[in-house]
């Protein structure tokens, strides 16, 4: 990296000091030179990625990866993010589990300092290449054909930027009123920031229904607003830091509050090379925006403290916000790019921490996106006393031990100690060696010439487990089709032939559960053709028909059609 490109980072690093939660402090690196390159392209990642970038894709065929080499070696990112070389560089709140925190470290108003096993999970991209975790390696760039005022408009329902407010237009010297909406695509144009993450981040920083930052009525601050709580340092009361910050950058109406705040995002972290919510906590790219296949030779001493908040939380929360944006605007399937980080040395997915061992029970995680309500009863509408979060541990009591209200229910003990009521297709067995991995099950039934498989099984796994070397596999048309390595799809023949290859010695129709349309995938149209066949709408037939029963329990209704349409998005895994 050249002097003065150093020289810039380290001065926008200083003028950004006060922003809240950023520390601008040095870390234990030695001035070393590494290499950073963009490829393109799911082939161009670590095989550790590749099996969930797929299912994105499948899913979303529109969606790009790009793979971001940071050059960067794990165990040095993880110095720099913990107290090994700097406390509360990295924090979590203070009521979180005590396996998330920092044992030398206090609470610090609501905050401590976070534990080096709970930085390690969620800095590692590969624990959230989910539909929804995705959106926090999200390029936030502005996309005219995406990005438009009525999908802006429905992001902000239910929030305070659903609603006009005048205020003093000094240009046109006059009242005027204009929606948040008008406010934030005018700003989204002129910065080249998206407007969802606009919106996420001022929602993030002041809340839902705003705070005293924003309100223009705080004593002593009238008309002064500061949507991103600049300058909000915890030294003495944040809101008047913050509007001191505002009064000194002259933001005295929310357009020019917005729009300098989101000028201060572009200027000093997307347009340098920190444009994605991950990158914007994690600084571990150099000041320039990588093209594809360009590669950046840069030092590590200019890493690491140009972070805009310091909660490892941050990137998660945010990404769940934007995802429900594009869901509700009908812009899910348009073109996205998502930058991902690629690290030196990582080993298999960095879990989440539990103080759970194999010794104290039967271990079982939650295989969900965000968080599921554990209940003291057997019944939707019972309270939820618990929200399991993502990947926590559980020990289960009784699997699938009730059948209420149309589904299954498991009885888990938490950490704390309570003994609740979660849904069973929300849990999945915990493995210590790959907690990641489905469960893959072949059933070879010689009496009805069957073979039933769960996803995520391949026609190689069928092959080996039967032992064969001579066989043929007929499509439902009747054409043979090529190599060991296709899906395994419902209606499927494999048929086993002799020593010489041609003749038939037996015939196995294939049956992939949850697959009933019998393309090898499971997506939304599998889960729609079951609740059909459930409601007597289109019937399934034959093997399509048990391959619709994913429960295996004689049944096929909505609950099974939950289920795919679950796995289809990630959630959980089908096991038989």
């Amino acid at each position: 990296m050249k002097k003065r490109e150093i020289f810039i980072k380290l001065l926008s690093s200083i003028i950004l000091i006060i922003i809240a939660y950023t520390y601008i402090l040095p870390s234990i690196s030695l001035g070393a030179d590494i290499k950073q390159e963009l490829k393109t392209g799911i082939d161009n990642f670590p095989d550790s990625y590749q099996e969930k970038l797929k299912k994105l894709k499948e899913l979303h065929p529109n969606w790009n990866f790009q793979a971001y080499y940071t050059g960067i070696d794990w165990n040095e990112l993880i110095k720099n993010e913990t107290g090994e070389v700097l406390h509360k560089r990295s924090v979590v709140p203070s009521d979180s589990p005590d396996l998330w925190k920092c044992n030398m470290c206090e609470d610090d108003k609501g905050w401590t300092c976070a534990s080096k096993e709970i930085v390690e999970y969620f800095i590692d991209p590969r624990n959230f290449l989910n539909e929804v975790n995705i959106f926090q390696f999200e390029e936030l760039s502005f996309n005219k054909d995406i990005h438009t005022s009525e999908g802006v408009q429905i992001a902000v329902k239910n929030t305070f930027l659903d609603n006009s407010i005048t205020y003093y237009d000094e240009e046109k010297k006059q009242n005027v009123t204009r929606t948040y909406t008008d406010i934030i695509m005018e700003v989204a144009q002129k910065t080249n920031i998206s407007p969802f993450h606009i919106k996420s981040k001022i929602i993030q920083e002041v809340g839902a229904q705003g705070s005293p930052s924003v309100s223009g009525t705080y004593p002593g601050y009238e008309n002064y607003y500061n949507f991103f709580n600049y300058g909000s340092h915890d030294t003495g009361d944040p809101i008047v830091n913050g509007l001191s910050f505002a009064k000194e950058k002259g933001w005295n109406n929310p357009y020019k509050a917005i729009l300098g705040g989101a000028e201060l995002i572009g200027t000093t972290y997307v347009n340098q090379g920190q444009n994605t919510s991950y990158f914007f906590k994690y600084d571990v790219v150099g000041d320039k925006i990588l093209k594809v296949n360009e590669t950046s030779t840069i030092s590590d001493s200019s890493l690491y403290a140009h972070q805009y908040m310091t909660n490892i939380m941050d990137p998660y929360s945010q990404s769940s916000s934007v995802y429900n944006a594009y869901v509700k605007n009908g812009n899910i399937d348009a073109t996205l790019n998502f930058i991902i980080p690629v690290y030196e040395n990582m080993e298999e997915c960095y879990k989440k921490p539990t103080k759970y061992t194999i010794k104290d029970g039967e271990l079982y995680y939650a295989d969900i996106i965000k968080e599921t309500g554990a209940r003291d009863d057997v019944k939707f509408d019972s309270p939820v006393v618990y929200s399991i979060q993502k990947d926590e541990i559980v020990i289960m009591i009784n699997r699938k031990c009730v059948f209420s209200d149309g589904i299954y229910w498991d009885l888990v003990m938490l950490e704390n100690g309570w003994n609740v009521y979660v849904e069973s297709s929300d849990m999945k067995p915990y493995r210590s060696d790959e907690m990641e991995k489905q469960d893959e099950t072949v059933i070879i039934d010689e009496e009805r010439n069957t073979i039933t498989v769960t996803p995520p099984v391949e026609m190689k796994k069928v092959i080996d487990e039967l032992k064969i070397s001579n066989y043929s596999i007929i499509d439902s048309s009747g054409k043979e089709v090529a190599g060991d390595n296709k899906k395994v799809c419902t209606g499927y023949k494999l048929n086993i032939l002799k020593e010489d290859n041609k003749t038939l010695e037996k015939e196995y129709t294939l049956i992939k559960v949850g697959d009933v349309n019998g393309d090898g995938n499971l997506l939304a149209t599998d889960s729609l053709a079951i609740l059909k066949h459930s409601i007597d709408e289109r019937k399934l037939e034959e093997v399509y028909l048990e391959a619709a029963d994913v429960r295996k329990d004689g049944k096929i209704n909505s609950v099974d059609a939950l289920l795919v349409l679950k796995y289809s998005l990630g959630k959980v895994s089908i096991n038989i």
